[in-house]
Formats: C-alpha cells, structure tokens, sequence
C-alpha cells in the first residue's frame, strides 16, 4: 500500500466545498445565493479529484476505481431502495428512484460516484495521447459536447455522460494545475 502524506491545503478545499454543498442544499432552487453556489461548488470538486489522477494501466485503474465508486455507488444506492421500500411501500417515488438509479443519474448526492468513474475512465485514455493539443481538443469538445448535449438530445441515460463530460473539463484543470504546483 502506498504511503501518501495527507496535502492540508486540499482537505481545508474539500472541507469547504463540502460545507458549500450543504449551504446549497438549504436553499429552494430559485433563490440567488443557491443558484451563486450551485455555480462553482461541483467544478471545484472535479478540480480536485483531477489533482489526484494517475497515469496508471487502465485496466489497473478501472479496477482500482470500481471498488472505491462503484460498488459504494450500488451499496448506498440498494440500502436506499430497501429504506424507501420499508418506508413508503411501492410507490412512484420509489419506482423514479429504482430508474435513476439504474441509469446513474441519481436523485440525491449519489450521482457524483458514477460520473466522477466515467470521468476517470476517459481521461485515463485520452491521456495516453502524446500531443497535447490533440488532448486539450478532445476535451474541449467533450466539454463542449457536455455543456451543449442536454440542449439537443434531451435522453435521461445520457445525462451521466453530459455531467461526466462537462466534468472532464474541470477534472483536467485540476490534474494540469496539481502538474504545474507540485
């Protein structure tokens, strides 16, 4: 197992855009300061976890991340289902949970798990690219694509992927710019 030393400066950034999260989640949708949140405080987490990417084996990689987001993705996603189920019977609530669910789209924080494994996935292959324009290109339009995606075809099951790949965008930043700090 690896020895890594905790970076303080990330856990009081983590720590931050956790506590923004909850502020987010306090107001109703409409309100300003929800919507002022709800502009930065999931890019900065894509930033973050793109400090972290690795240039490892795929295959190493996907193994790695199906453990750590994957299977908490389907283990709190099942424990919720037994808990609707117990609580509210067979409801349509349940039934739209069950749905997104299947779909990685998520009614609750549990979204971020499959998304932020796509992003990885993707960037893990487009990184095994050489030329760095041809890198930078390809995301630029997957971020695009994201961002303009929902606008064109508006499908539930690719709702992941338009969040994975506007995420990509943010995921990128933070692994040049851990690149260029460290």
């Amino acid at each position: 197992m690896e020895n890594l030393k905790r970076i303080d400066y990330l856990d009081y950034v983590k720590g931050f855009g956790i506590l923004l999260v909850v502020l987010g989640h306090i107001y109703d949708a409409s309100n300003p300061i929800k919507i002022w949140l709800y502009s930065f405080h999931m890019p900065l987490f894509f930033i973050i976890s793109g400090f972290f990417a690795k240039n490892i084996e795929f295959k190493v990689l996907f193994k790695k991340k199906f453990k750590s987001l994957i299977i908490p993705y389907i283990s709190f996603g099942i424990m919720t289902i037994i808990l609707m189920l117990i609580i509210n019977g067979l409801s349509g609530d349940l039934k739209d949970y069950i749905y997104f669910f299947i779909t990685g789209v998520g009614r609750d924080a549990l979204w971020f798990l499959p998304c932020l494994f796509i992003i990885e996935m993707i960037f893990s292959i487009i990184n095994k690219i050489k030329n760095n324009k041809y890198k930078i290109f390809i995301i630029a339009i997957l971020f695009l694509g994201g961002l303009c995606g929902a606008h064109f075809i508006s499908n539930m099951i690719l709702i992941t992927l338009y969040r994975a790949f506007v995420g990509l965008g943010f995921y990128s930043i933070g692994s040049y710019m851990y690149n260029r700090l460290k």
